[in-house]
């Protein structure tokens, strides 16, 4: 045995591997080796057992000609290869080896698949992927090797599948045919044909119609992909029983109809993804007994109803029911379920508040709840969580101060991304941040952090702990009521690149420290009662100017305000608004007065000419009015002293 594998060898293979006729196992993996493998010292080693080329730089003929004589060669590995089209035609020659495994892929565009693999007997697993050879299944393979028990094609151009309705495959348990061109509907008696069928992957081609009757057959299956496909129709008949499913991908189709029941017989789901169909109608309260749920994602249908309040598996990490038509509360639901790991209720029609049992989520990393009808206050509870990197709660209806603690949330510099077996179907996140909107997965979404609360009713000053955020990537407080100044200490969010505060009634100055973040691409503070001058660094400079507008009182680049114009602006303002307050300017003197004087003339002929027609009145008018005059008098008269008027009679 040689092992020379992970050692950055260059160059082609060295000549000295054709002195060891007797190696039986050779394995130069992870390397940057060169050339031609038919023209390599390795031809020789007609004793190889296993031999294993993976990751290098390696040409490899796809007719495998050049190990034709290798009678002992059971295992072939080579991975990340440099696969070509030899043109050699095996029609007439007969390969002495039998392999047991082989694993090929890498950059290749072939005419045809290997045609050796046809002339082997013994296989038991075949890897081959992103060879593109353009041409039918190999049935071969299936026919010849009754051993068979692990055959996987992925992303290899296969155009069609054919119709294996008449034959029984009992030894094959995985079969991966994803990411190919096959098309047509899938074969009404394909699961009849695998009833031993353990993992079987189809996603990813182009497949149309209804999944099979026959797949019910398959009652040993642990894993179904069908995903990314045109199927159609209602998802399974009602009588599916697949007691031993653990994972089930049906995501990116077009299925119709209410979720089936039957699904909640499949008790050992830990898996279940069918999101971006056309499903309706409520979540099956059924699914309550699905106790060993880890990943559920609905999302992108048009579901309805509410959550079922019994609905709390245990152990689920990832919950996703975005983009659907749920209505009601979440008070009573997943108060069971402490290991979420994230949790997407977005784009629903959810209302009543943010319960208070978020803080029980302790595993909690990504939260978004946003484009609901949610109301109330936000939780201090989220101050608890020690993992939560990510919260959206925009486009909502949220009225209360923003929680000063929220500045105690961590940002994770690395993450144990890889959760689940299919990277495709682990987790991910819609984040808004750079004005657009962004999908996050795998490592990239470890490494993102942000606070979205845009577009609420929040109101008083935004809190300063919000700065001691140092690792957080994109803060979104526009469109809400909150006022006071931008705090300082929003200087110290040193690699934020987005910062949105936009849309409220903010005053006073931009802090300068602000000019300090290098990181800052998105900066946004207009429609706010800002003024001053603009922090003079280079990176402000390199804002629009739409980004400040809606503060009048703001000067520098980039606005076209200079502040030395501004400074002289302002106090020649103040003046012309003294004058205009001291010379009652805000309203027209002249027109009052004439206003003024004509109701008096009005008012004072009305009376004149009342009392000219009426005789009756006029009498009247006239005996009050000497009455009046009389009473003023003695009431004058009694109250004043004596030597004022001597003429005042004595009683």
């Amino acid at each position: 045995m040689l092992d020379l594998s992970e050692n950055n060898l260059v160059g082609t293979l060295p000549a000295f591997l054709a002195n060891l006729t007797s190696l039986q196992t050779l394995d130069l993996s992870y390397n940057q080796f060169t050339g031609d493998v038919g023209e390599s010292p390795i031809i020789s080693l007609m004793s190889l057992q296993d031999l294993d080329l993976s990751t290098n730089n390696l040409k490899i003929p796809i007719s495998f000609r050049p190990f034709y004589n290798h009678s002992k060669l059971v295992t072939f590995q080579a991975f990340d290869s440099l696969i070509y089209d030899d043109n050699h035609d095996p029609k007439y020659l007969f390969p002495k080896l039998q392999l047991n495994h082989i694993s090929l892929s890498g950059q290749g565009n072939v005419r045809a698949f290997p045609k050796f693999l046809c002339h082997q007997h013994d296989l038991g697993g075949v890897y081959i992927s992103d060879v593109h050879f353009k041409e039918e299944f190999p049935n071969c393979l299936l026919d010849n090797n009754t051993s068979l028990y692990s055959l996987e094609l992925v992303n290899n151009s296969l155009l069609r599948l054919p119709d294996l309705s008449n034959r029984s495959y009992t030894q094959l348990a995985t079969l991966d045919i994803s990411h190919n061109l096959f098309n047509g509907e899938i074969p009404s008696g394909f699961g009849a044909s695998f009833i031993n069928m353990v993992s079987l992957d189809m996603s990813s081609n182009r497949f149309h119609g209804q999944i099979p009757s026959s797949f019910c057959d398959m009652r040993s299956l642990n894993f179904l992909d069908l995903s990314n496909n045109k199927l159609f129709g209602k998802m399974f008949s009602a009588d599916l029983s697949f007691t031993k499913l653990t994972e089930l991908y049906l995501n990116g189709n077009n299925f119709s109809g209410r979720i089936p029941d039957s699904l909640s017989r499949s008790t050992a789901l830990s898996s279940l993804n069918i999101s971006r169909n056309n499903l309706e109608g409520p979540i099956p309260v059924e699914f309550c007994q699905l106790k060993k749920l880890e990943v559920l994602d609905l999302s992108e249908n048009i579901i309805s109803g509410s959550i079922p309040s019994c609905f709390s598996p245990p152990y689920i990490q990832i919950l996703r029911l975005s983009n659907n038509m749920l209505q009601g509360n979440l008070n009573l639901t997943l108060t069971e379920s402490p290991r979420i790991y994230l949790l997407d209720l977005s784009n629903n029609q959810l209302s009543g508040s943010i319960p208070k049992w978020i803080h029980m989520l302790y595993d909690l990393n990504y939260l978004l709840l946003n484009n609901n009808y949610l109301a109330g206050e936000i939780p201090v509870g989220l101050c608890q969580l020690d993992h939560l990197s990510l919260i959206d709660l925009s486009n909502n209806y949220l009225q209360d101060t923003i929680p000063g603690c929220l500045h105690t949330i961590p940002v994770k510099e690395q993450e144990d991304y890889d959760r689940y077996s299919k990277p495709d179907q682990q987790s991910y996140v819609q984040f808004p941040t750079k004005s657009m909107s962004y999908n996050y997965q795998g490592k990239l979404l470890s490494m993102m952090s942000g606070i979205d609360l845009s577009c609420n009713k929040l109101f008083g000053e935004i809190p300063p702990q919000l700065g001691n955020l140092s690792s957080i990537l994109v803060l979104n407080l526009s469109h809400n009521n909150l006022s006071g100044p931008i705090p300082s200490t929003f200087g110290n969010l040193m690699i934020v690149e987005s910062l949105d505060l936009s849309n409220n009634y903010l005053n006073g100055k931009i802090p300068p420290e602000l000019g300090r973040i290098s990181s800052l691409e998105v900066f946004s503070v207009a429609n706010n009662n800002l003024s001053g001058e603009l922090p003079r660094t280079t990176q402000f400079t390199t804002f629009n100017e739409s980004n400040f507008q809606g503060n009048p009182l703001l000067c520098g680049i980039p606005l076209p305000k200079s502040c030395s114009d501004l400074r002289r602006e302002v106090p020649t303002t103040l003046v012309d608004n003294e004058k205009e307050d001291d010379d009652g300017s805000f309203m027209d003197m002249e027109c009052f007065y004439a206003s003024f004087a004509a109701a008096y003339l009005t008012m004072f002929l009305g009376v004149v000419i009342v009392l000219w027609i009426n005789p009756n009145w006029r009498r009247w008018w006239l005996y009050h009015i000497e009455e009046w005059m009389t009473s003023s008098y003695y009431l004058v008269v009694d109250n004043l002293p004596k030597k004022l008027f001597p003429w005042k009679l004595s009683p």
